[in-house]
């Protein structure tokens, strides 16, 4: 294609942040303590579901690179090389071979050569395992354009999605506080204003809804879904041939679970108290 326009990205450098953010443990734990209260249940199940999705799309790239490492690997240990199987070969015959006592210097030298020159093919197997690492295998990954994109919109994608996810779990409390299943607040002050309507604890909701992370996130979340992530006067910006986009890196995604994972133990305190 010509003219095209092609985003610039940030590489994460590090495959192991792609390891998945959802915490088992605790979703465990958490179903067990809202077991008792059905409608409170069947919201966090909803937001669990909708985590655990988001955080398996999320890693697929690692678990691509890893599984590109382990096939890789075993089929390198499974089945040897040509030149290692003949060198096998010529060792067990030469073992085999009852010399006289004139060929039996010659034929010991040339087993001792043949099991040096297997314990360097040994050795550059060991080697090339080594460089074949789930580090290594993630370079190349991140130097392919094409995989390059694909992981930047994986990325856009799961940070969306975990915000999303969030907001329908507040608007859910609001409903099941309020004792009102039509309640529909539209937009973050009308949330706010529900918010502490319902639970009266100002410092509560600014921790649960209205702080100035969570508002960063809500602005991102908003900017992904409406103007492709572009965006103006942000610190954790790129500048591209079309405009200027939030960048969203994996570290980012793990801090916003944990501060909204953290969020969901307090407001299940409060509902449950």
């Amino acid at each position: 294609m010509h003219n095209e326009v092609i985003k610039k990205t940030r590489i994460d450098s590090r495959p192991r942040d792609f390891q998945g953010f959802y915490d088992h443990v605790w979703a465990r734990q958490i179903g067990k303590r809202v077991s008792s209260h059905s409608r409170l249940s069947q919201t966090i199940g909803e937001l669990l579901m909708a985590w655990k999705s988001s955080s398996n799309a999320f890693r697929s790239f690692w678990l691509l690179a890893n599984l590109s490492q382990i096939t890789i690997s075993s089929f390198v240990k499974e089945r040897p090389a040509g030149s290692e199987q003949l060198l096998n070969a010529l060792i067990q015959r030469v073992r085999l071979r009852r010399p006289d006592n004139f060929q039996a210097d010659m034929i010991k030298i040339l087993a001792d050569e043949l099991f040096d020159a297997k314990l360097q093919c040994d050795a550059e197997r060991s080697r090339f395992l080594e460089d074949f690492s789930v580090q290594n295998v993630w370079k190349q990954y991140i130097h392919n354009q094409e995989i390059q994109l694909a992981i930047e919109g994986m990325k856009l994608q799961t940070y969306s999605a975990i915000v999303f996810a969030y907001e329908y779990f507040i608007l859910n409390v609001i409903r099941i506080v309020g004792e009102d299943e039509e309640l529909d607040p539209r937009g973050a002050n009308a949330f706010a204003k529900e918010l502490l309507l319902r639970f009266d604890d100002s410092d509560f909701v600014d921790k649960i809804w209205k702080s100035p992370y969570l508002a960063k996130a809500r602005s991102i979340r908003n900017s992904i879904a409406h103007t492709g992530g572009k965006i103006k006067d942000d610190d954790r910006q790129y500048e591209s041939e079309d405009g200027i986009y939030h960048c969203v890196m994996a570290d980012d995604i793990n801090s916003l679970y944990l501060c909204l994972q953290n969020n969901v133990d307090e407001i299940v305190k409060r509902v449950m108290s």
